[in-house]
């Protein structure tokens, strides 16, 4: 498994020398990816912790009428492929849905933007951190609350 994860990035190193990786490294601009992915990445993290945290609690707790059907909800996006969980939220936050006409009337768009990234980066991670979340939140012992 490991040389499974790992064979992409050694492939990578194989074809590529230490020179080349630095040029490119340094050239200008090359590292602004690396920016707007840790800028989503945190705004992501704080929605999850912030929405995710409480669901994660009051499903450990059983606290949610049909805690089951919440959990196969969370569920739902490690079953589908990302092509297919991109189209999905294109339909949920396009332009042309009801969403995408509400995000334009205060200026904003989820199709192509920072906004869109951010949104897609909750759907994918939402399911780990929600259910990493209610494991622990399980494991305490009710009495210690």
């Amino acid at each position: 498994m490991w040389v499974a994860l790992l064979g992409p990035v050694i492939a990578l190193l194989a074809h590529l020398t230490p020179r080349a990786i630095s040029a490119s490294l340094s050239a200008p601009g090359s590292l602004g990816p690396l920016a707007v992915s840790l800028e989503a990445s945190g705004v992501a993290l704080g929605v999850l912790v912030v929405a995710g945290t409480p669901l994660a609690y009051l499903l450990a707790r059983e606290r949610l009428p049909a805690p089951r059907l919440w959990e196969a909800g969370l569920l739902v996006s490690l079953l589908l492929p990302p092509l297919v969980i991109g189209l999905l939220l294109v339909f949920m936050v396009g332009p042309a849905t009801p969403i995408g006409e509400a995000l334009s009337k205060v200026h904003l768009s989820a199709t192509n933007t920072f906004l869109a990234l951010v949104i897609a980066e909750i759907y994918e991670a939402a399911p780990y951190y929600v259910l990493g979340a209610q494991a622990a939140f399980a494991a305490v012992d009710r009495r210690l609350e």
